[in-house]
């Protein structure tokens, strides 16, 4: 069965694509860092440098950056060329990390649930491109001439998987108000003095819902009351409006559906796998290494054997987690030794498969007869990591500890559990100076204090562990 699983906590909102129970991807939102991919602004070019990277201001703490070969000639763009101090319309694929700004193109997309219309590119043959996942060969052609008579000149079209599953007739509705939306924004670039914004979308967990999102989804569990509406338009636009289900139970939405425990694995550097065997995750300057070893899977009769069912055992799992912890870049995976050249095709055979279940583009480089295997994989978002764990400073960088609202809303979860599951009324809570100062600045412990008629008390304490914290309870 295949859930959506959104738990609006009182930090962050976190959408997780659960299969059979399995957390396969997690996104983390929340209104003061709510991902700003695929936001359309009108931007300034501040600089070019070395005729590779321009650097551009749409309003935000950094400027943006775009490659050159992400520059775009097409009919809505004022300049066919890139001069400091213009305007530019762009659109963000990648949002902004500590280290540098948001990356945007101005290869421009406005997606609807059927296609997304974009602008033709005179040097472009084709103005209608058809999603590879739509393996229907017929049904693709159909649409294709379909869309490609509809659409007007100066614009294209990428038909997405979703279509497959839809009327002509719907998907003529969604490129008409597609097309009107899209020529209305450009026209208003043309005219809005930048930096400003054009177009995002009205959710701040928005992006990441509707890329979950298809007809697939059995069920979209969602622990907010005051997002029910929001979360079924959404929906409605998928014609699946009714699988929506409020989940108000006691006990924590992530915890009863089993998630705390895999996003813990996520954020590790070890995974063990069932045989006993395990791998490492690492990263290094330049890219991703995944280590794996046999560990405690091992028998003396057939060795080529045991290290093939751990390499298999490992592939899949290596899979699982680049997709979940959205890992990106180069990303170097390292097998067992086999001495079988079956084997090793059979293992390199059944990674290739278990890669191809990603939603983003894995592309597989090379293996060396070592079973040494070097892919690729398409930067969308910040690894899951960043989300939870930051840099340490005590160490130059080389480890990473908790970021402090991921241990505010951890606080914040348990004390609510508390208020909610017993007749405790009275709460301290001890921690470091920084995690109290976040907690003070939190209006969610006022609400529940309120709610349950409890006393909550901040107490800063002397620790060396930022994510260190004890909750006194009592009854008053």
């Amino acid at each position: 069965m295949n859930k959506i699983i959104m738990d609006f906590g009182a930090v962050s909102t976190k959408t997780a694509y659960v299969e059979d129970g399995i957390l396969k991807e997690l996104f983390v939102d929340s209104e003061k860092k709510g991902s700003i991919v695929g936001n359309i602004y009108v931007g300034v070019v501040k600089n070019v440098v070395s005729k590779q990277f321009v650097f551009i201001d749409i309003g935000l703490s950094k400027n943006a950056f775009m490659q050159l070969n992400d520059y775009k000639e097409h009919a809505f763009l004022k300049y066919k060329k890139i001069n400091i101090g213009q305007s530019i319309i762009v659109q963000v694929v990648k949002d902004e990390t500590d280290e540098k700004g948001a990356r945007v193109t101005t290869e421009i997309a406005l997606s609807g649930r059927s296609v997304a219309i974009i602008p033709h590119n005179p040097a472009s043959k084709k103005r209608v491109f058809v999603s590879a996942k739509i393996k229907d060969t017929q049904k693709g052609n159909e649409i294709e001439k379909f869309v490609d008579d509809l659409v007007d000149e100066d614009l294209g079209a990428i038909i997405r998987t979703n279509s497959k599953d839809m009327e002509l007739s719907e998907i003529g509705r969604e490129i008409e108000a597609l097309m009107a939306k899209f020529k209305d924004m450009m026209q208003r670039g043309h005219y809005i003095k930048g930096p400003a914004i054009l177009y995002q979308d009205g959710l701040y967990y928005g992006k990441s819902l509707k890329t979950m999102l298809s007809d697939k989804i059995d069920e979209v569990v969602i622990n907010s009351f005051d997002e029910l509406e929001n979360v079924k338009n959404v929906l409605s636009e998928y014609g699946i409006s009714e699988r929506l289900k409020f989940y108000d139970e006691d006990i924590n939405i992530f915890d009863n559906y089993s998630l705390e425990k895999q996003i813990k694995i996520a954020l590790s550097t070890k995974v063990w796998l069932k045989s006993g065997g395990f791998i490492i995750i690492e990263k290094t300057e330049a890219c991703y290494v995944v280590d794996i070893n046999t560990g405690k899977f091992v028998t003396k009769k057939n060795k080529e054997k045991t290290v093939l069912k751990n390499n298999l055992e490992a592939a899949e799992e290596i899979a699982k987690q680049i997709r979940l912890r959205n890992l990106s870049g180069v990303i170097i995976v390292d097998f067992v030794d086999m001495q079988d050249e079956e084997n090793t095709k059979w293992l390199m055979a059944h990674f290739k498969r278990e890669l191809k279940k990603d939603r983003i583009n894995v592309h597989f480089v090379n293996a060396s007869s070592l079973n040494f295997v070097q892919i690729t994989r398409k930067n969308t978002r910040s690894a899951l990591n960043t989300y939870f764990k930051k840099a340490c400073t005590l160490c130059d960088g080389e480890g990473y500890i908790l970021n402090i609202d991921y241990i505010a809303e951890k606080i914040y979860n348990m004390v609510s559990r508390i208020l909610r599951q017993t007749e405790f009324n009275e709460i301290t809570i001890n921690s470091n100076a920084k995690v109290i100062n976040f907690l003070n600045n939190m209006a969610e412990f006022d609400k529940i204090s309120q709610k349950y008629n409890a006393k909550i008390t901040l107490n800063a304490i002397i620790t060396g562990k930022i994510d260190y914290f004890e909750i006194e309870k009592s009854i008053q």
